[in-house]
């Protein structure tokens, strides 16, 4: 077969002979001229100087002078203004004249090592004289056309030999391709137009002794380096390989072969045809860098190997019926001519632009793509197009690729991009950890998006023994706003899911955290922390580790925090509490896992714990809270905590965060006022209450819920105790005056409520203690323990109003409702210091508001009158 095209080439060549020797000067009546070369008949036309000179400087004119039968393309004046610009055209012209056999150095075969220097100076506008050699040899052709061979030409456009580039860039003695045609890429045909490559032919027929001259609108170029043609071609719209182009140069070895100075003939594809042929997770592999060996491959399948002979050109194939040839990587490209719609094929595609001239070959352009034998995608590959290589690395080096390739068994791979894995922090290589942490990722089944919206929980391949030999789960959630998936509240899905054989891949954005052991899970999330506290205190770390299947509500510190439960995590902390903190934390865990998605609106559910007989119930309310209902009947103390985290997963089971506290009711029943202040810093408190003989107040309260404000010790550092400690009524009114008559909610808001201190019947009976948000107030320092301020003031007499101003540090609510609130101060402590009693301060209060009554009288009745002129009747 390939003896066939050689063939061909033969006959074409001559032919090409044939239609040179039909223009010989003695057969056109057109031919007038005398004798002479081209470059004299040019030389006497002074449209013609610039030409001259420019063939002058191109040192060119003895190799001009010695062909014969050629055609030359030139520019005149005009022309050459046009191209040069008006400055550089008249530079040029003001330059002296020279004779024109005056060769100005030897032709460019014969440059000598010196002069290479000088070869790289523009002499010609921009021009060095290697370009306007280039110029000048493509402008000449090897044979002879009139003007109206030129026309008839054009009709049916024809590809014509050049005298540029014999060398071993096109094949021996042969010289590069310029079209003749009617039109361009950008200018329809006309039968009256004749187009030299882009440049429209003006005049014609000036005929000297060895060829014949043509005038051109402008210069044409020859043509570039094969990789600048693709670029020429992309940049010019003609049509779109920005995709083929990107391919070649991220394979700098191909790049490196079509740089060589040999013949190529290059097959390339429009951008959407290598879209509509491959998936986007199949050419986005094929642009990654990994991928360097499968492209080189596949762009190796549509270079010709033709081992250094010639471009394949469509035009010099007009009688052969088939070729096969060799492609650079090794099979075989078949080359053939569908004849009834006059149509050249590679391998059965459409060769849909035909001919791109570059200096080292010919490019063609395919409706289809040519792809390589050896071209196979796998489930690895479309990881690594999915930009997910390390992921899929990591995968492949822990043996876990089966989960990928595995023909049978439908798998779902939640994959993460490179640029998330290179943030983190990964398990070291060998260890299990980094096993299961991928295996957490690979899910049961085949998911789509549109399958995960309707499935709340997905089965991953990990069975866990401490599930008791069940599947690991994934939570996914769905936005309903944004139409988003997320997994875990850890991950969002980026990209559409992909499938390849039995596997799909869904791209998240981050990496899961694969579940770890309870103890693991409490100690690294820092708001668990005061939980993580009381279960040091309880010694059931070891207990709790060793569960399986379990379900652990656990209050995050925004919980034990919370007005009202302060003082609740003091008490639990001491040693005299254990065993209730021990009930405390067995009702924190359910006997067997519960994901909330399990949980249905309208059906509550009910969940076992470990305090034997308890149980929580769990349901959602009307704003799709998920809500525990932990305890009942308790008129001042119904609590509904609320799920705020939920559904992270233990290898053990599944935890939620909790964001109020979960005392079952027998652990409930024993939280007492005296219980909460003995956990407290409130010993001074609690022993004046026993030399007053007022403690029983404090166990009072299961009958008569009321609010205490229990001073701190420090705030007692400025009193003069054992004083009080003697005035035995005077300590019972400022202790009364810290026990209000009814119990505070334990959310600190402002109120008033009337203090005990009316049982003593005094003019200061009716007082009110305001709550308000932190504000500054003479005191003690702002510090980050200050949750409110407390004001005392008077009601009954407003205008003797008296402030006392205190922070609250903590507080805690017991099982019937009543409220511990520990302050900075001590109320009442305006009253007179060391030395003087409450009735002393009281009798000369009275005798002194006598004496001013007296004055007044005496005023009003006696002095005003006698200002005033009057005199008394009688004495």
């Amino acid at each position: 077969m390939w003896s066939i095209y050689l063939l061909t080439l033969i006959y074409s060549y001559f032919n090409l002979i044939s239609i040179s020797s039909s223009t010989n000067l003695s057969e056109g009546d057109t031919l007038h001229t005398e004798s002479i070369s081209v470059i004299q008949v040019l030389a006497k036309d002074p449209n013609f100087s610039t030409t001259i000179k420019f063939f002058q400087k191109s040192r060119l004119i003895p190799y001009i002078n010695r062909q014969v039968n050629l055609t030359l393309f030139t520019l005149d004046n005009k022309g050459w203004k046009n191209e040069l610009g008006k400055d550089t055209y008249q530079s040029i012209l003001e330059e002296p004249e020279v004779d024109i056999e005056y060769e100005l150095g030897l032709e460019e075969e014969h440059f000598e090592a010196e002069d290479t220097k000088e070869l790289q100076v523009p002499v010609f506008g921009n021009w060095t004289i290697p370009q306007m050699q280039s110029i000048v040899k493509y402008m000449l052709f090897q044979q002879r056309f009139t003007k109206e061979e030129l026309l008839k030409a054009a009709k049916n456009p024809i590809q014509v030999q050049s005298y540029m580039n014999f060398n071993s860039s096109l094949g021996l003695n042969r010289g590069q391709f310029v079209t003749i045609s009617g039109s361009t890429s950008s200018i329809p045909w006309s039968p009256d137009n004749v187009y030299i490559g882009d440049s429209k032919l003006l005049n014609g027929d000036i005929v000297a002794d060895n060829g014949i001259i043509h005038v051109l609108e402008k210069t044409i170029y020859p043509p570039s380096h094969i990789l600048d043609v693709l670029e020429e071609i992309h940049n010019k719209d003609v049509v779109k390989i920005s995709k083929i182009l990107d391919l070649i140069k991220s394979t700098s070895t191909f790049e490196s072969d079509l740089k060589a100075p040999k013949p190529h003939t290059l097959f390339v594809f429009q951008d959407d045809q290598l879209k509509n042929f491959f998936k986007p997770v199949e050419l986005s592999y094929l642009e990654h860098s990994e991928a360097l060996k499968d492209r080189s491959d596949f762009l190796a399948a549509n270079l010709i190997n033709l081992k250094g002979q010639i471009p394949l050109y469509t035009f010099e194939l007009n009688h052969t019926q088939q070729l096969k040839l060799p492609a650079w990587n090794g099979q075989t490209l078949v080359i053939e001519r569908n004849n009834k719609e006059d149509k050249w094929l590679l391998n059965g595609i459409h060769i849909k632009v035909k001919n791109y001239f570059a200096s080292n070959g010919v490019i063609h352009v395919l409706d289809g793509v040519n792809t390589s034998e050896n071209l196979e995608f796998d489930g690895f590959k479309y990881m690594i197009g999915l930009g997910a290589s390390k992921f899929g690395s990591i995968m492949k080096a822990k043996s876990l690729i089966n989960y990928v390739m595995d023909p049978i068994t439908q798998h779902t791979i939640l994959v993460t991009p490179d640029s998330a894995i290179n943030t983190l922090d990964l398990p070291p290589p060998d260890s299990e950890d980094l096993i299961g942490l991928m295996k957490y990722h690979v899910v049961l089944g085949n998911h789509s998006s549109d399958t995960l919206k309707t499935t709340p929980l997905v089965n991953t391949v990990i069975l866990e023994r401490a599930l008791n030999g069940t599947n690991q789960k994934i939570k996914v959630t769905t936005n309903s706003n944004s139409d988003s998936i997320t997994f875990n509240n850890q991950a969002t899905m980026i990209k559409e899911e992909v499938t390849f054989g039995k596997a799909t891949f869904i791209t998240i954005s981050n990496l899961l955290t694969a579940p770890v052991d309870v103890l693991s899970l409490i100690s690294r999330d820092s708001s668990l922390s005061s939980f993580s506290q009381l279960l040091r205190a309880s010694d059931m770390e070891n207990e709790l580790k060793g569960l399986s299947a379990i379900t652990l509500f656990a209050p995050t510190n925004d919980a034990f925090s919370a007005d009202g439960q302060q003082l609740l995590m003091d008490y639990l902390l001491l040693e005299s509490s254990k065993p209730i903190l021990k009930q405390f934390i067995q009702y924190c865990i359910g006997r067997v896992p519960f994901y909330t998605p399990n949980l249905k609106d309208s059906k509550p559910a009910l969940l076992e714990t470990f305090m034997g007989g308890e149980s929580l119930t769990l349901s959602i309310n009307s704003e799709q809270d998920i809500i525990l209902q932990v305890r009942a009947g308790v008129e001042h103390y119904d609590i509904t905590p609320e799920i705020s985290e939920s559904d992270i997963f233990i290898k053990s089971g599944v935890v939620h965060k909790t964001n109020s506290l979960l005392p079952p009711d027998t652990v409930n029943t024993k939280i007492t006022l005296r219980r909460l202040l003995s956990g407290s810093k409130t010993t001074i408190f609690q022993n004046l209450l026993e030399t007053a003989g007022m403690s029983k107040l404090l166990d009072e309260s299961n009958n008569y819920p009321r609010t205490v404000i229990v001073p701190s010790d420090e705030a007692w550092s400025n009193v003069n105790l054992t004083r009080l400690n003697e005035d035995k009524l005077f300590l019972k009114m400022i202790l009364y005056l810290h026990f209000l008559n009814d119990p505070a909610p334990p959310r600190l808001d402002s109120l008033s409520k009337t203090t005990l201190i009316s049982t003593m019947s005094y003019a200061l009976s009716a007082l009110q203690i305001v709550f308000s948000p932190h504000t500054t107030h003479t005191g003690p320092p702002d510090s980050e323990k200050v949750l409110k301020n407390v004001v005392l003031r008077t009601s009954q007499a407003p205008s003797l109003l008296f402030n006392w101003y205190a922070h609250i540090y903590k507080s805690g609510q017991a099982s019937d409702g009543s409220l511990v609130i520990i302050d900075s101060a001590i109320y009442l402590d305006y009253f007179p210091g060391p030395g003087l009693s409450w009735y002393t301060i009281l009798l000369i209060t009275v005798l002194g508001l006598s004496v001013i009554a007296g004055g007044i009288f005496a005023y009003v009745k006696w002095y005003k009158p006698r200002q005033m002129g009057y005199e008394p009747i009688s004495d």
